[in-house]
């Protein structure tokens, strides 16, 4: 079974499928209706069946050619890709099996038409519609398990494992054997010891009771395929996180090279800085007032510390150049309101800029 889903592509195994759809359901349209029986009524259901079969594969890329084709988005998911195989040959096996069914077995009693038949023919009849509901079902269950294998085909970084993790060693550089190979020998031994203590019998007084020879080997028959998958558990988990720190390792020495290499390259380049320093003389600090202060010689005035004061400097231009002079500020008109109407800009203000210095 392995060889024969290793030898034959996905593209293969589809189209094959597309043709038992298509021979089930010419073969239904050729045959009169004397002969078709109860396929008449899952005619219609077959139909569906294949259209929901087509749809998965043309999204799928099944029939596709190239990179796009989904032989090659599965060629380093080996696991996935012989699940897919395996799925399209059932459903090829069920169509087949459909076929012989309908057309091949049914005898001339079987396949009279329900309508034509009488009322003592009536649990015949339910036990024949079972009949074709168990096969419509094995067409069914794997499209069905098609469809939810999608969502691994489509976003497969976080459910399968790349080749390269599959393929992961981790040789000894002294003696040359890859310790992930030879520890599988050790889980063995250490899982099938603690599965015997989980179900070793006690006596009444809570003391372990000795079995006899035939029982441990019983025992040790029956729990065999446990040990053998929960020790392959464990050697595939060691060998995927020796994978992930071998890989976080050479991510992280590349990025110290690269960050090495720049910090180099920088430092090597004069900054602007440095040539200003060179061309510049440096300045002598003079005495301040900062530096010399004496807190007895000044006196702190605390009431205008919280008074905010606007000065503005006479400009040193000349009367003859100055070209525009500021207009008087407007007369108050006595009113209690805060603001008033500038004749100048035409805008509501505050009375606090009427002030001299703040008119300014």
């Amino acid at each position: 079974m392995v060889e024969e889903i290793i030898s034959t592509s996905l593209r293969t195994t589809g189209y094959r499928t597309i043709e038992l759809f298509a021979r089930l359901l010419n073969q239904a349209h050729q045959d009169s209706a004397q002969t078709l029986g109860n396929l008449q009524k899952s005619q219609s259901e077959v139909n569906h069946e294949k259209d929901r079969y087509e749809l998965w594969a043309v999204n799928l890329g099944l029939f596709a050619s190239g990179h796009g084709s989904l032989d090659y988005r599965l060629r380093e998911a080996d696991n996935l890709w012989e699940t897919v195989q395996l799925f399209l040959q059932s459903l090829n096996t069920a169509l087949e099996e459909a076929f012989a069914y309908w057309f091949e077995e049914q005898s001339e009693d079987d396949t009279e038409p329900l309508d034509n038949r009488g009322i003592q023919d009536e649990p015949l009849a339910r036990e024949i519609d079972s009949l074709d509901e168990l096969v419509l079902d094995g067409v069914r269950d794997p499209i069905d398990r098609l469809y939810r294998l999608s969502s691994w085909i489509r976003n497969p970084l976080t459910r399968s494992i790349s080749k390269k993790a599959l393929q992961h060693t981790q040789i000894d550089p002294d003696t040359g054997v890859d310790w992930l190979e030879a520890v599988k020998l050790f889980d063995y031994d250490y899982i099938r010891t603690k599965i015997w203590q989980l179900v070793k019998p006690t006596s009444s007084t809570g003391q372990i009771r000795l079995k006899s020879s035939a029982e441990e080997e019983a025992l040790s028959i029956s729990q065999t395929w446990l040990v053998d998958r929960l020790a392959k558990c464990n050697g595939e988990r060691r060998r995927l996180f020796s994978y992930w720190r071998q890989h976080r390792f050479k991510l992280q020495r590349d990025a110290d090279v690269f960050f090495k290499d720049t910090s180099r390259a920088i430092k090597d380049t004069p900054s602007r800085a440095e040539h200003t320093n060179e061309l510049l003389p440096i300045a002598v600090s003079l005495a301040t007032s900062a530096t010399q202060f004496q807190r007895g010689t000044r006196s702190f005035q605390v009431a205008r510390s919280t008074t905010t004061v606007s000065e503005y400097a006479p400009s040193l231009t000349p009367a003859i150049l100055e070209g525009v002079s500021f207009p008087p500020p407007p007369e108050e008109d006595g009113a209690e309101l805060k603001e008033f109407d500038c004749p100048y800009c035409y805008t509501v203000c505050s009375k606090a800029i009427l002030a001299e210095h703040a008119w300014q």
